[in-house]
């Protein structure tokens, strides 16, 4: 009986240990999307010499306003602030009006439009081109008065196209628990203390830098992986994750 108690109170203590080891956060997730671009915040919209570029452009400027992921900006050749340049360019936009043998009519509308994501030296990231269409249900020869207009009609074609087209390059963040690991190394410590407050960017600085002087530590090489799964370069958080495993067989950092 007194050697299972002192077992035990071993398990206890052993637990307790562990948990010192690490803190338990929730932490913004990134899931992958279609064009993954590292560091991809910051957008110009540039403007267009055609008319109805133009005009395309500026509902592409006010909807990515409304997104909550990235910064939009008008492009400036000047200030270079941005990461990546975004136009778009409606390549075709087909009407066509039938009727049918109950003299019925349906108008149907069919868009393409083009979008390019550049980067600042002008080298394509991305380009992608969507379809859209639209058919109204039949109106009677009486009442063709009440056909949708056609600019209404692109209005809303447009707008559903560049919604799609901003869903393919924004992240989706998720909230998920995950472990941040604590070191003996003063910095890394300090790093860790960034988390608590959201700072990741700083957080990976620390760390880099606490990974030059303790190249050794799977606990630093774990916690910058995370912040760069964070910021969705997992090129090199899977390095690092890798890295941590190499030095420490530990089920969390594989």
């Amino acid at each position: 009986m007194q050697l299972k108690h002192s077992l035990k109170i071993i398990i206890v203590i052993l637990l307790l240990l562990l948990n010192t080891c690490v803190i338990t956060l929730q932490v913004p997730i990134p899931q992958p999307v279609a064009v993954n671009r590292y560091g991809l915040r910051i957008l110009a919209v540039k403007k267009c010499d055609n008319l109805y570029d133009e005009q395309l452009n500026r509902l592409l400027f006010s909807t990515l306003k409304r997104n909550d992921y990235f910064q939009v900006v008008k492009w400036d050749s000047t200030n270079n602030i941005e990461d990546a340049i975004i136009c778009a360019e409606l390549l075709e936009c087909v009407i066509t009006d039938t009727i049918d043998q109950a003299e019925q009519i349906r108008r149907c509308v069919k868009l393409i439009v083009n979008f390019r994501l550049l980067d600042i030296e002008y080298n394509l990231f991305d380009e992608q081109t969507h379809h859209s269409e639209y058919c109204s249900h039949p109106f009677s020869d009486e009442d063709k008065n009440l056909l949708p207009e056609l600019e209404d009609i692109k209005q809303a074609l447009l707008s559903k196209t560049i919604q799609h087209w901003i869903k393919s390059i924004t992240p989706i963040v998720i909230l998920e628990k995950r472990i941040i690991e604590t070191s003996d190394d003063e910095l890394a410590k300090r790093g860790v203390e960034k988390t608590k407050q959201g700072k990741w960017v700083e957080a990976k600085k620390i760390w880099l830098e606490a990974i030059k002087l303790n190249p050794d530590d799977a606990s630093i090489w774990y916690n910058l992986g995370l912040a760069y799964e964070i910021e969705c370069n997992l090129e090199e958080a899977i390095n690092a994750y890798k890295k941590a495993y190499s030095l420490k067989k530990s089920h969390r950092y594989y």
